[in-house]
């Protein structure tokens, strides 16, 4: 059974406020620095607390510079701007589930080759084992 949604309402106490929007802007961040470490997205983050506040850029303002002109540039050259976002939006998302993919790849490849050393090791064990139980068998004879 789900949670019913959340009724948001406005928070009347100034300081309630600020340290909510505090929080939820962490959030952005947070999700924004996901994004793009494991999707592999460029991404960038323009606020304005208030209309005649100067904005907030994560994670620079260099960075959201160059993604801005790359997006304008894109939008230019594009003559159907619909189909361009939506392929760009397929690539972007399919090179997400690659990285995924491939990073799961890897993981598996590590605990075979794991897997493989340690089943060396256990054959080596066992042959140690028996050559130090024949020569014990040795000494008690003698």
């Amino acid at each position: 059974m789900t949670r019913p949604p959340l009724k948001y309402r406005s928070k009347l106490d100034p300081r309630a406020r600020e340290v909510t929007l505090q929080k939820l802007k962490a959030g952005l961040k947070k999700d924004m620095n996901d994004l793009k470490t494991l999707c592999g997205v460029d991404v960038c983050l323009v606020m304005y607390e208030t209309p005649d506040a100067p904005a907030e850029v994560w994670p620079s303002h260099s960075e959201a510079l160059r993604l801005i002109q790359e997006f304008e540039d894109a939008k230019m050259l594009s003559p159907d701007p619909e189909l361009d976002q939506k392929a760009s939006h397929s690539l972007n998302t399919m090179t997400c589930s690659t990285v995924k993919y491939q990073s799961r790849d890897e993981e598996i490849a590590a605990l075979i080759k794991k897997r493989d050393e340690l089943k060396i090791f256990k054959a080596e064990l066992d042959r140690h084992i028996k050559l130090e139980e024949a020569s014990k068998g040795k000494t008690r004879e003698n």
